[in-house]
Parts: C-alpha cells; structure tokens; sequence
C-alpha cells in the first residue's frame, strides 16, 4: 500500500470514499467572505497528469441531493469547476508530490452570487451572479467522484489515489488558508535578512525587513538546519509584487522541494508551505531567486515545523 504524505490529520479519500460537511452559516461560505473553505490536496509524485475530469471536492444545497452541484477537479495539471451548477472555470495549477492549499469562497444566490477561489495563495479569480445552488444551507462533500468515468475507462494511475488535509469551515479566508494555521510552539522560523546570501541584500519592504534579489541572475538565501533529523513542513513567506513574475525554488541540500512563481501581482506578502520534508540535522536549506523586471523575489522568513 501506498504511504500516505506528512500531514496532521490523513485523509485518504480514493474514487469510492465521501467526506461530506454540512455548513450551517447560512447560503454565504468564505468557503468563506464572509465565510470561507480551506482544505490541502496532495497528489502522489508518480502522479500522471491527464486530461479526464479528476473530482475531489464538490458543493451543493444542504436540503436535497438531487440539486445542482460544483465540482471541483483536475485535469491536466490544471485545477476547475464545472458540473450541473454550472460555474465553469480554470482556477490555477497544482504540482504533485506536495501538499497544494486552496481557499473557496462561495455565495450561492441565483442574482448576487459570488465564487471565488485561491490555489497555493495565488487568487484565482472570481464569478458572480447565478452561482447555484442557491438553498438555505451548503452540502460540502470531499473525495473521488466519478463523473467521467460515467462512460469512459478512467486513464493515469491504477490506483489513483489523492490525499486531503486541513479541512476548515472559517469566518474569514486567512482562517480557512491551510498555510495560516498558526505556528506551532516549537516552530523554528529564520529571517532571510540573518541568513547567508548569494545575490541577494537586506531590505525593508512593506513593513518586513527582508532579503531581496540584486540582479536578474539566481541567487539565494540560505541556512543550516540545527535540529533533529526528520519530516517537517517548511514555510516561505514571500512578496508577490505588481511590476514583474519573479519565481522561487526551495532546495534541501540541493534537492529541489518545489518552485513556484510570484503571478498574483497583488503587491501582498505570501506563505507557500510545503508538508512532508525530509531535513537531515545539518542539511542546508536554500531558497532561490531572481529579479524579474521591477520585482526583486522578496524573501521575509523561512519555518520549518
């Protein structure tokens, strides 16, 4: 059997497993704007990116299944709703082999509705106007589903298997973001204006004291890691400027953990959190960066907990 990633709560939700939540905050879930949904998806690393429907997560009116629903999926590497209720977009992209975050805000109302949704802190977007279902409450359900595979034999992995963690009905979207969870007692957070730097500079930007890039060329910040050996998630908190699309790379002693890109073009400060990392006692941990026209790949902090 398949081990499962490094999580706090493991979930393994396969094409015939259903989690389903019923959210009694009335028909606006910040899903959650007023009010919000968080939840993490991870992807196995022999993933097979493919273009069948892939549901994992799905919404409907609490008071009858037999109701339009948003799904949720991917396909490709792509992260989209679709389905009987009709909002039909792409939202963003995912990586397998990490944890990837998304926060859902849903109003459900057939004139004043809104959907909105952030993958990995990147906003994707937002619909208005007729978001169905519009009912007294919201039926919110997790895990495989097969819709595809209605009438056609499923394609990628056998078996395919997904993950989910950090399940959150909240108030706000930085409580339902899986990366504003909170840091734990124990925690070890660096500053990137304390770390070693190659190519980059201290710097005070939006009231952080950071490290910024000097030039267009890679440089990094970096640090040795003094506690004990073992699997942690590790944190970077970032500026995602509005003057150029900088990217990043976390290594563990030269081993790549993930890259991203700097696309929201929101001018605000990030947290991309990867779960599941092996550190060694010693490892170095590095992230990399390069300007990118007016945007210097900002780093405030890397937490490993």
């Amino acid at each position: 059997m398949r081990s499962a990633p490094a999580a706090l709560d493991k979930v393994r939700l396969g094409s015939s497993a259903i989690a389903t939540f019923h959210t009694r905050c009335g028909n606006h879930l910040y899903v959650i704007g007023t009010t919000g949904i968080g939840f993490a998806l991870y992807l196995p690393s022999d993933w097979i990116f493919h273009d069948q429907n892939v549901t994992f997560t799905q919404w409907a009116r609490s008071d009858s299944s037999n109701t339009p629903w948003t799904l949720m999926f991917i396909q490709k590497n792509e992260i989209r709703t679709g389905g009987s209720g009709g909002v039909r977009r792409v939202w963003g992209t995912i990586t397998s082999g990490v944890w990837n975050t998304f926060v859902v805000r849903i109003k459900n109302h057939n004139t004043e509705g809104i959907f909105e949704v952030w993958v990995n802190g990147v906003y994707g977007g937002r619909l208005t106007g007729d978001i169905s279902p519009d009912g007294p409450a919201i039926r919110w359900s997790a895990g495989q589903y097969a819709t595809y595979w209605r009438s056609n034999e499923p394609t990628g992995n056998n078996p395919l298997v997904t993950y989910m963690d950090h399940f959150r009905i909240a108030t706000t979207r930085e409580e339902a973001d899986p990366n504003g969870w909170g840091t734990p007692a124990g925690a070890l957070r660096i500053q990137a204006e304390v770390m070693s730097k190659t190519g980059y500079e201290t710097n005070s930007f939006e009231g952080a004291t950071c490290a910024r890039a000097t030039s267009g060329a890679v440089g990094n910040v970096r640090t040795t890691f003094a506690r004990s050996s073992g699997t942690y998630a590790v944190s970077v908190r970032f500026m995602d400027e509005n003057d150029g699309r900088a990217t990043f790379t976390l290594r563990v002693n030269g081993t790549v953990v993930g890259s991203w890109t700097a696309d929201a073009d929101d001018h605000t400060w990030k947290t991309r959190t990867f779960i599941g990392v092996s550190i060694a006692s010693g490892a170095e941990i590095r992230v990399e960066g390069a300007r990118a026209g007016g945007e210097h790949a900002r780093v405030d902090y890397i937490e490993v907990r």
